[in-house]
Order: C-alpha cells, then structure tokens, then sequence
C-alpha cells in the first residue's frame, strides 16, 4: 500500500483522492486488473457522498495519472458508473519480483482488509445484512482522512495489534500518539491530532469500541 501511495502523482493529493486508489485497488480482479464500481459505492468506501466523488475525486484522480477512469455520463453528464486500472497495479502484471505483482490469494486478503476496516455495509435483496466495518460508519468531512489513518495503522500492526509510536522528540502539545498517525499520513502534527482526538473521545464511534482510547505500547513496552 505505501507503495501506491507513493506513486508521483499522488504527491499533494487529497487523502480522499489517496484513499480512493487503495480502495480501488483492493477491488481490483486479479484476472483482468479493471474496476467496475459506481462512483456512488466509490464515495461511500471513502465515506463521502456520491456528487463530491464525482466532481472532485475522480477529477483528482484523473490529473493524477495512478488511475487511468473510464466513465459512464448521468443525465446531467455527471460520472455514474466508472471502470478503472490502478496503473502501478496494471504495470506490476506479471513483473516477477515485483512488490505489485500481487497474487490472487493476495487480492482476496487485501479486500478481506479494507471490508473489515471500512465496509459502508449492505442491506441485500434477500433482507440478509453486511455489517459496516470498524470506521464504516465515519462520514462526512474528514472522513477519508480518519479512514486513511486508520487503514495505516492496522497496516503497521504487529501481531498482537499494538503500534509502535514514533521515536525522538515530538511536540509535547499533540502527543507521541497523534505524531504517529501524522507521519503515517504525511500530513502535520494537528491533522494528526485531529484524528486522534476523534478515535480517543469517541465522537464519530460506531458502538463497537473502535474510537475509545486505548494505551499503546512503544519499543520498550
């Protein structure tokens, strides 16, 4: 994933756009490495809704050049329906050797990932339910930012799930907690607090425990 992330042309980008190229590439077939989604399920992994992800997400990705978008026009010629190639993914096609040649059993296990961490959920025909996942529920302003942040924290997990905090000296106003997630989007030492102060006091937490405040453990316990 950091690989993807840090593509050229992702330089810059809006972590909605950011989010939006490891979504797409976790729901990327391994048989044929083209996309098929409509911008409105696009918008609703990233947790925001379906006329921004059409008039400014996917115009982001485009300019991007990570993502190559072909699109179906709605009535009022706005992108419904999109088939993309992540193009680092597409290029990695049997390239051995290479960390983007992903395997089939691979993809599955990138998409078991991203559903556990950030499913919107389903309701289906036969009245069954898909719960959403841990940030699922996250929406609105902000949101591909907390989903993002998230989503690289369990990439940096160890086994037992805990996350090993940054070293050296951080601004004791923020907190080594919110510096760690600050490097891990790139962004500044606030950004990185604001997330942290979402997930610690619980504002935007779904009820199954996932933004209350949990003690994590440095490099030397």
């Amino acid at each position: 994933m950091r690989s993807l992330l840090d593509a050229a042309g992702l330089e810059g980008a809006s972590d909605a756009a950011r989010l939006a190229v490891l979504v797409l590439a976790s729901r990327t077939p391994s048989e044929n490495g083209v996309v098929k989604i409509h911008t409105s399920e696009l918008g609703r992994w990233l947790g925001m809704s379906a006329s921004y992800t059409a008039s400014a997400v996917v115009s982001e990705l485009r300019r991007s050049g990570v993502v190559s978008v072909e699109t179906e026009k709605g009535e009022y010629r706005e992108d419904i329906g999109l088939e993309c190639k992540v193009l680092p993914l597409w290029a990695a096609q049997g390239v051995v050797g290479h960390r983007l040649n992903l395997a089939k059993k691979e993809y599955a296990t990138l998409q078991r990932l991203f559903e556990a961490v950030m499913a919107p959920g389903w309701k289906h025909r036969d009245g069954s339910v898909t719960p959403a996942g841990l940030i699922g529920t996250r929406t609105g302003r902000g949101a591909a930012t907390d989903r993002l942040a998230l989503l690289l924290l369990v990439l940096e997990a160890r086994e037992s799930g805990r996350v090993r905090q940054c070293g050296g000296t951080v601004d004791t106003k923020r907190g080594r907690a919110a510096v760690t997630v600050a490097r891990l989007l790139g962004c500044s030492a606030s950004a990185g607090s604001g997330c942290w102060s979402a997930w610690r006091t619980g504002s935007w937490c779904c009820g199954c425990g996932c933004g209350r405040r949990r003690r994590w453990r440095t490099g030397r316990g």
